[in-house]
Protein backbone atom coordinates (compact mmCIF):
# COMPACT_ATOMS: atom_id res chain seq x y z
CA UNK A 1 0.00 0.00 0.00
CA UNK A 2 1.35 3.40 -0.95
CA UNK A 3 1.40 6.10 1.69
CA UNK A 4 1.49 9.71 0.56
CA UNK A 5 3.75 11.76 2.79
CA UNK A 6 3.06 15.45 3.19
CA UNK A 7 5.58 18.09 4.15
CA UNK A 8 5.04 21.35 5.90
CA UNK A 9 6.92 23.21 3.20
CA UNK A 10 7.84 21.83 -0.22
CA UNK A 11 9.31 25.11 -1.41
CA UNK A 12 13.07 25.27 -1.79
CA UNK A 13 15.05 28.37 -0.94
CA UNK A 14 17.44 29.40 -3.72
CA UNK A 15 20.87 30.91 -3.23
CA UNK A 16 19.67 34.11 -4.89
CA UNK A 17 16.86 34.40 -2.31
CA UNK A 18 19.36 34.41 0.56
CA UNK A 19 21.65 36.86 -1.25
CA UNK A 20 18.74 39.26 -1.76
CA UNK A 21 17.92 38.95 1.94
CA UNK A 22 21.51 39.80 2.93
CA UNK A 23 21.41 42.90 0.75
CA UNK A 24 18.08 44.10 2.13
CA UNK A 25 18.48 43.21 5.83
CA UNK A 26 19.81 45.91 8.14
CA UNK A 27 20.37 44.39 11.59
CA UNK A 28 18.86 40.88 11.87
CA UNK A 29 20.32 38.24 9.52
CA UNK A 30 18.89 34.98 10.89
CA UNK A 31 16.91 32.40 8.94
CA UNK A 32 13.73 33.22 10.86
CA UNK A 33 14.03 36.86 9.85
CA UNK A 34 14.68 35.79 6.25
CA UNK A 35 11.41 33.84 6.32
CA UNK A 36 9.48 36.70 7.91
CA UNK A 37 10.62 39.16 5.27
CA UNK A 38 10.09 36.86 2.27
CA UNK A 39 8.38 38.54 -0.72
CA UNK A 40 4.98 37.37 -1.92
CA UNK A 41 6.45 34.85 -4.32
CA UNK A 42 8.19 33.14 -1.38
CA UNK A 43 5.46 33.32 1.25
CA UNK A 44 5.29 29.54 1.55
CA UNK A 45 9.01 29.23 2.33
CA UNK A 46 9.55 28.48 6.02
CA UNK A 47 12.68 29.41 7.92
CA UNK A 48 13.72 25.74 7.76
CA UNK A 49 14.26 26.14 4.01
CA UNK A 50 16.88 28.82 4.64
CA UNK A 51 18.48 26.67 7.32
CA UNK A 52 18.67 23.71 4.94
CA UNK A 53 20.25 25.90 2.26
CA UNK A 54 23.06 26.84 4.64
CA UNK A 55 23.64 23.59 6.49
CA UNK A 56 22.67 20.63 4.32
CA UNK A 57 25.66 20.57 1.97
CA UNK A 58 28.59 22.77 0.96
CA UNK A 59 27.75 25.21 -1.82
CA UNK A 60 29.99 25.47 -4.88
CA UNK A 61 32.68 28.11 -4.20
CA UNK A 62 33.27 28.39 -7.97
CA UNK A 63 30.04 30.38 -8.10
CA UNK A 64 31.98 33.31 -6.64
CA UNK A 65 34.48 33.28 -9.49
CA UNK A 66 31.73 32.76 -12.10
CA UNK A 67 30.20 36.04 -10.96
CA UNK A 68 33.45 37.85 -10.14
CA UNK A 69 34.89 37.53 -13.63
CA UNK A 70 31.83 39.31 -14.99
CA UNK A 71 32.45 42.22 -12.62
CA UNK A 72 36.17 42.22 -13.48
CA UNK A 73 35.22 42.52 -17.13
CA UNK A 74 33.06 45.56 -16.32
CA UNK A 75 35.80 47.35 -14.37
CA UNK A 76 37.40 50.32 -16.17
CA UNK A 77 40.71 49.44 -17.84
CA UNK A 78 40.44 45.88 -16.60
CA UNK A 79 41.78 44.04 -19.61
CA UNK A 80 39.82 41.07 -18.22
CA UNK A 81 42.30 39.52 -15.78
CA UNK A 82 45.45 41.16 -17.12
CA UNK A 83 47.27 43.82 -15.10
CA UNK A 84 46.14 45.40 -11.89
CA UNK A 85 46.78 44.11 -8.40
CA UNK A 86 45.97 40.84 -6.70
CA UNK A 87 45.76 41.62 -2.98
CA UNK A 88 45.57 39.01 -0.25
CA UNK A 89 44.71 39.73 3.35
CA UNK A 90 42.74 38.22 6.19
CA UNK A 91 40.22 39.65 8.59
CA UNK A 92 38.66 38.43 11.83
CA UNK A 93 34.88 38.08 11.88
CA UNK A 94 33.80 38.82 15.44
CA UNK A 95 32.06 36.03 17.34
CA UNK A 96 32.31 37.39 20.90
CA UNK A 97 29.55 35.22 22.40
CA UNK A 98 30.29 31.98 20.58
CA UNK A 99 30.62 28.79 22.59
CA UNK A 100 29.54 26.07 20.19
CA UNK A 101 30.08 27.64 16.75
CA UNK A 102 32.52 25.65 14.63
CA UNK A 103 35.50 27.40 12.99
CA UNK A 104 35.68 29.93 15.83
CA UNK A 105 39.10 30.28 17.44
CA UNK A 106 41.33 32.99 18.84
CA UNK A 107 42.61 35.58 16.36
CA UNK A 108 44.14 39.02 16.45
CA UNK A 109 41.64 41.79 15.72
CA UNK A 110 42.87 45.13 14.44
CA UNK A 111 39.47 46.59 15.32
CA UNK A 112 39.79 45.68 19.01
CA UNK A 113 43.59 45.78 19.21
CA UNK A 114 43.71 42.40 20.95
CA UNK A 115 43.07 38.69 20.47
CA UNK A 116 39.35 37.84 20.27
CA UNK A 117 37.02 34.97 19.41
CA UNK A 118 36.22 34.93 15.72
CA UNK A 119 36.42 33.28 12.33
CA UNK A 120 39.45 34.12 10.20
CA UNK A 121 38.53 34.88 6.59
CA UNK A 122 41.23 35.13 3.93
CA UNK A 123 40.27 36.97 0.75
CA UNK A 124 41.96 37.35 -2.62
CA UNK A 125 40.72 40.49 -4.37
CA UNK A 126 41.57 42.02 -7.71
CA UNK A 127 41.74 45.74 -8.37
CA UNK A 128 43.01 47.73 -11.35
CA UNK A 129 44.52 50.15 -8.83
CA UNK A 130 44.79 53.90 -9.16
CA UNK A 131 46.08 55.32 -12.42
CA UNK A 132 48.90 57.86 -12.31
CA UNK A 133 46.40 60.69 -12.86
CA UNK A 134 44.08 59.40 -10.11
CA UNK A 135 46.99 59.11 -7.70
CA UNK A 136 47.96 62.69 -8.44
CA UNK A 137 44.42 63.91 -7.80
CA UNK A 138 44.34 62.11 -4.44
CA UNK A 139 47.79 63.44 -3.52
CA UNK A 140 47.96 67.13 -4.50
CA UNK A 141 51.45 67.46 -3.07
CA UNK A 142 52.85 65.01 -5.64
CA UNK A 143 54.03 66.01 -9.07
CA UNK A 144 51.53 65.77 -11.93
CA UNK A 145 52.76 63.06 -14.32
CA UNK A 146 50.61 64.52 -17.13
CA UNK A 147 51.90 68.06 -16.75
CA UNK A 148 54.49 69.52 -19.12
CA UNK A 149 55.94 71.32 -16.14
CA UNK A 150 57.35 68.61 -13.83
CA UNK A 151 57.40 71.03 -10.90
CA UNK A 152 53.72 71.98 -11.17
CA UNK A 153 51.39 71.01 -8.33
CA UNK A 154 47.81 69.86 -8.61
CA UNK A 155 45.41 72.61 -7.51
CA UNK A 156 42.45 70.22 -7.55
CA UNK A 157 42.43 67.84 -4.57
CA UNK A 158 38.90 66.54 -5.10
CA UNK A 159 38.10 63.00 -4.03
CA UNK A 160 38.78 60.37 -6.65
CA UNK A 161 36.48 57.31 -6.72
CA UNK A 162 38.03 54.14 -5.36
CA UNK A 163 39.01 51.71 -8.12
CA UNK A 164 37.09 48.47 -8.51
CA UNK A 165 37.70 45.89 -5.80
CA UNK A 166 36.51 42.40 -6.73
CA UNK A 167 36.73 39.36 -4.41
CA UNK A 168 37.79 36.41 -6.58
CA UNK A 169 38.56 33.70 -4.03
CA UNK A 170 38.47 33.05 -0.30
CA UNK A 171 39.49 30.56 2.34
CA UNK A 172 38.50 30.03 5.97
CA UNK A 173 41.22 29.21 8.46
CA UNK A 174 40.46 26.19 10.63
CA UNK A 175 42.66 25.27 13.59
CA UNK A 176 41.57 21.65 13.12
CA UNK A 177 42.66 19.28 10.38
CA UNK A 178 40.44 18.76 7.34
CA UNK A 179 38.65 15.53 6.39
CA UNK A 180 41.93 14.13 5.06
CA UNK A 181 43.76 14.82 8.30
CA UNK A 182 45.73 17.75 6.86
CA UNK A 183 46.01 21.07 8.68
CA UNK A 184 46.20 24.06 6.32
CA UNK A 185 47.97 27.16 7.55
CA UNK A 186 47.15 30.65 6.33
CA UNK A 187 50.32 30.53 4.23
CA UNK A 188 49.05 27.31 2.62
CA UNK A 189 45.81 29.09 1.79
CA UNK A 190 47.70 32.04 0.28
CA UNK A 191 49.67 29.80 -2.06
CA UNK A 192 46.58 27.79 -3.00
CA UNK A 193 44.65 30.93 -3.96
CA UNK A 194 47.54 32.34 -5.98
CA UNK A 195 47.95 29.06 -7.83
CA UNK A 196 44.22 29.02 -8.60
CA UNK A 197 44.47 32.61 -9.85
CA UNK A 198 47.30 31.55 -12.16
CA UNK A 199 45.15 28.72 -13.52
CA UNK A 200 42.31 31.18 -14.13
CA UNK A 201 44.55 33.29 -16.35
CA UNK A 202 45.47 36.18 -14.08
CA UNK A 203 48.59 38.11 -15.07
CA UNK A 204 48.73 40.88 -12.44
CA UNK A 205 51.29 43.65 -12.37
CA UNK A 206 51.88 42.85 -8.69
CA UNK A 207 50.71 40.52 -5.95
CA UNK A 208 50.36 42.44 -2.70
CA UNK A 209 50.18 41.24 0.91
CA UNK A 210 51.26 42.50 4.30
CA UNK A 211 54.32 41.58 6.35
CA UNK A 212 52.61 38.61 8.02
CA UNK A 213 52.75 36.77 4.68
CA UNK A 214 56.21 37.96 3.61
CA UNK A 215 58.03 34.77 4.60
CA UNK A 216 60.62 33.34 2.22
CA UNK A 217 58.40 30.45 1.09
CA UNK A 218 55.69 32.83 -0.06
CA UNK A 219 58.11 35.21 -1.77
CA UNK A 220 59.75 32.34 -3.63
CA UNK A 221 56.35 30.95 -4.59
CA UNK A 222 55.30 34.25 -6.17
CA UNK A 223 58.61 34.34 -8.04
CA UNK A 224 58.01 30.78 -9.28
CA UNK A 225 54.73 31.98 -10.82
CA UNK A 226 56.80 34.62 -12.69
CA UNK A 227 54.94 37.43 -10.94
CA UNK A 228 56.14 40.45 -9.01
CA UNK A 229 55.22 40.88 -5.36
CA UNK A 230 54.76 44.07 -3.35
CA UNK A 231 54.84 43.57 0.39
CA UNK A 232 55.91 45.06 3.67
CA UNK A 233 58.77 43.54 5.65
CA UNK A 234 59.24 43.18 9.36
CA UNK A 235 61.77 45.68 10.66
CA UNK A 236 64.24 42.94 11.67
CA UNK A 237 64.49 41.23 8.27
CA UNK A 238 68.14 40.91 7.27
CA UNK A 239 69.41 42.44 4.05
CA UNK A 240 72.84 43.01 2.54
CA UNK A 241 73.08 46.48 0.98
CA UNK A 242 76.74 46.51 -0.05
CA UNK A 243 77.95 42.89 -0.31
CA UNK A 244 79.64 43.17 3.06
CA UNK A 245 77.36 42.14 5.91
CA UNK A 246 73.71 41.63 6.76
CA UNK A 247 71.87 44.39 8.61
CA UNK A 248 68.27 44.90 9.66
CA UNK A 249 66.23 46.49 6.89
CA UNK A 250 64.97 49.16 9.29
CA UNK A 251 68.52 50.41 9.82
CA UNK A 252 68.97 51.39 6.16
CA UNK A 253 68.81 55.01 5.04
CA UNK A 254 66.81 54.36 1.88
CA UNK A 255 66.75 57.17 -0.73
CA UNK A 256 63.45 58.34 -2.17
CA UNK A 257 63.87 56.28 -5.33
CA UNK A 258 64.38 53.11 -3.30
CA UNK A 259 67.42 50.88 -2.92
CA UNK A 260 68.33 47.48 -4.32
CA UNK A 261 69.56 45.10 -1.62
CA UNK A 262 70.05 41.38 -1.12
CA UNK A 263 67.35 39.81 1.05
CA UNK A 264 68.81 36.95 3.06
CA UNK A 265 67.59 33.63 1.75
CA UNK A 266 65.87 35.13 -1.31
CA UNK A 267 67.94 37.38 -3.54
CA UNK A 268 67.79 40.92 -4.91
CA UNK A 269 64.85 43.15 -4.02
CA UNK A 270 64.14 46.86 -4.11
CA UNK A 271 63.10 48.41 -0.81
CA UNK A 272 61.26 51.64 -0.04
CA UNK A 273 60.69 53.33 3.29
CA UNK A 274 57.44 55.07 4.17
CA UNK A 275 57.02 57.17 7.29
CA UNK A 276 53.53 57.10 8.75
CA UNK A 277 51.81 60.00 10.49
CA UNK A 278 52.54 58.48 13.91
CA UNK A 279 56.27 58.44 13.14
CA UNK A 280 56.54 54.71 12.47
CA UNK A 281 58.47 53.66 9.37
CA UNK A 282 57.20 50.93 7.05
CA UNK A 283 59.60 48.82 5.00
CA UNK A 284 58.18 47.94 1.57
CA UNK A 285 59.82 45.48 -0.79
CA UNK A 286 59.37 44.17 -4.33
CA UNK A 287 61.24 41.82 -6.64
CA UNK A 288 60.64 44.29 -9.47
CA UNK A 289 64.04 45.94 -9.41
CA UNK A 290 62.92 48.61 -11.92
CA UNK A 291 59.99 49.88 -9.83
CA UNK A 292 59.97 53.65 -9.54
CA UNK A 293 59.05 55.69 -6.49
CA UNK A 294 55.89 56.95 -8.20
CA UNK A 295 54.77 53.42 -9.13
CA UNK A 296 55.41 52.17 -5.59
CA UNK A 297 53.39 54.99 -4.04
CA UNK A 298 50.52 54.45 -6.46
CA UNK A 299 50.26 50.72 -5.81
CA UNK A 300 50.86 51.11 -2.09
CA UNK A 301 47.82 53.40 -1.98
CA UNK A 302 45.85 50.88 -4.03
CA UNK A 303 46.64 48.18 -1.47
CA UNK A 304 44.43 49.99 1.03
CA UNK A 305 41.37 49.03 -1.01
CA UNK A 306 41.25 45.60 0.64
CA UNK A 307 40.83 47.24 4.05
CA UNK A 308 37.95 49.27 2.63
CA UNK A 309 36.54 46.05 1.20
CA UNK A 310 36.66 44.37 4.63
CA UNK A 311 34.78 47.29 6.17
CA UNK A 312 32.11 47.24 3.48
CA UNK A 313 31.74 43.47 3.68
CA UNK A 314 31.05 43.62 7.42
CA UNK A 315 28.85 46.70 7.34
CA UNK A 316 26.70 45.95 4.29
CA UNK A 317 26.52 42.17 3.87
CA UNK A 318 26.06 40.80 7.40
CA UNK A 319 29.03 38.51 6.98
CA UNK A 320 29.66 38.31 10.74
CA UNK A 321 26.05 37.59 11.67
CA UNK A 322 25.27 34.06 10.51
CA UNK A 323 23.13 32.37 13.15
CA UNK A 324 24.28 28.82 12.44
CA UNK A 325 26.70 26.62 14.34
CA UNK A 326 28.09 24.15 11.80
CA UNK A 327 31.21 24.79 9.75
CA UNK A 328 29.25 24.06 6.57
CA UNK A 329 26.62 26.63 7.51
CA UNK A 330 29.22 29.28 8.32
CA UNK A 331 31.16 28.71 5.07
CA UNK A 332 28.00 28.81 2.97
CA UNK A 333 26.96 32.06 4.63
CA UNK A 334 30.40 33.56 3.92
CA UNK A 335 30.21 32.53 0.28
CA UNK A 336 26.75 34.04 -0.20
CA UNK A 337 27.79 37.22 1.63
CA UNK A 338 30.74 37.62 -0.73
CA UNK A 339 28.42 37.17 -3.70
CA UNK A 340 26.14 39.80 -2.19
CA UNK A 341 29.11 42.18 -2.00
CA UNK A 342 29.79 41.60 -5.70
CA UNK A 343 26.35 42.97 -6.48
CA UNK A 344 26.98 46.08 -4.42
CA UNK A 345 30.33 46.60 -6.13
CA UNK A 346 28.83 46.15 -9.59
CA UNK A 347 26.15 48.71 -8.68
CA UNK A 348 28.86 51.12 -7.52
CA UNK A 349 30.82 50.75 -10.75
CA UNK A 350 27.72 51.28 -12.87
CA UNK A 351 26.05 54.14 -10.99
CA UNK A 352 28.65 55.64 -8.65
CA UNK A 353 26.38 54.82 -5.70
CA UNK A 354 28.47 53.74 -2.71
CA UNK A 355 27.88 50.44 -0.93
CA UNK A 356 26.51 52.28 2.07
CA UNK A 357 24.12 54.39 0.02
CA UNK A 358 22.86 51.32 -1.81
CA UNK A 359 22.42 49.50 1.50
CA UNK A 360 20.41 52.23 3.20
CA UNK A 361 18.18 53.11 0.22
CA UNK A 362 15.60 50.29 0.75
CA UNK A 363 15.26 51.34 4.38
CA UNK A 364 14.72 54.95 3.38
CA UNK A 365 12.06 53.89 0.90
CA UNK A 366 10.32 51.83 3.58
CA UNK A 367 10.40 54.73 6.03
CA UNK A 368 8.95 57.08 3.42
CA UNK A 369 6.15 54.62 2.69
CA UNK A 370 5.42 54.19 6.42
CA UNK A 371 5.23 57.93 6.94
CA UNK A 372 2.58 58.25 4.26
CA UNK A 373 0.18 56.52 6.62
CA UNK A 374 0.03 57.28 10.33
CA UNK A 375 0.01 53.67 11.52
CA UNK A 376 0.34 54.32 15.22
CA UNK A 377 -2.14 56.83 16.55
CA UNK A 378 -3.38 58.00 19.91
CA UNK A 379 -7.14 58.10 20.52
CA UNK A 380 -8.88 61.34 19.62
CA UNK A 381 -9.78 63.68 22.44
CA UNK A 382 -13.38 64.62 23.03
Amino acid sequence: MLVKLSCMSQRVCEESDYIEFLLAAQTAFGCVEASRTSPDRLQSVAHDAYTRLLTRRPLDPEALWDEAQRVVGEAPASGLVSGGLLILDDTTLDKPYSQKIELVSRHWSGKHGRVVNGINLLSLVWTPGYSSKQYFLRNPDSKNPDSKNPDSKNPDSKTVPMPAVVPCDFRVYDVNADANGVHHTKNDHLRAMLLKAKERGFTPEYVAFDSWYSGLDNLKFVRSLEWHFLTRLKSNRLVNPDKSTHVEVSSLRVPEEGQVVWLKGFGLIRVFHKQRENGEVEQWATNDLEMTNQTWKRFALSCWSIETYHRGLKSCCGIEKAQVRSATGQKNHLLLALRAFLRLEYQRLQTGLSWYQAKIQPLRDAIKAARQIATYKLPHTA
